[in-house]
């Protein structure tokens, strides 16, 4: 590995670490929030083989996961995938546990996409900040729209 490939490698980790900090100081804000019951921050990593279908490359998967004592879920995704040369960045927030089927998305960002190491640097900070930047709304939105949703069609059922 040259210095020059050595300096990227530091500069991507200490932007993994970042995030991860950020998204860390995200579950904190939200565990003092009403009506949260557990939060986690799970990573996934996932290498991607590659075939007719889909390059080489690989995923780091970021989640912001929020229990609610409505039983409904919350997750803050910050999603980045790495084939064929260029990144791809996804920032979405989704409501679980109305949909059998899956979530809901009821936030979503544009996605990012960068080539050069100094782009994937700029849009994942970039990325990073506008998921933790919107946490309020995001989490009003939940509250005032999935939530109450929840509970109006509960209370239909029992009533």
């Amino acid at each position: 590995m040259t210095a020059e490939e050595q300096a990227g490698a530091a500069a991507t980790m200490s932007a993994a670490v970042d995030v991860h900090t950020a998204l860390t100081g995200l579950a904190a804000w939200l565990r003092k929030q009403p009506g949260v019951t557990r939060v986690s921050v799970p990573l996934h990593l996932t290498r991607k083989r590659g075939g007719r279908r889909e390059p080489a490359g690989f995923a780091l998967d970021w989640y912001v996961a929020v229990q609610h004592e409505s039983t409904l879920d919350l997750d803050f995704c910050l999603e980045v995938s790495y084939a064929d040369g260029e990144w791809v960045i996804s920032s979405f927030a989704a409501a679980g546990g109305r949909d059998p089927n899956g979530s809901d998305r009821i936030a979503s960002f544009p996605d990012r996409y960068a080539v050069t190491d100094q782009e994937f640097l700029a849009e994942l900070s970039g990325a990073c900040r506008m998921l933790t930047g919107s946490r309020k709304s995001i989490l009003d939105s939940f509250l005032n729209e999935y939530v109450a949703a929840h509970r109006v069609a509960d209370d239909r059922e029992s009533g």
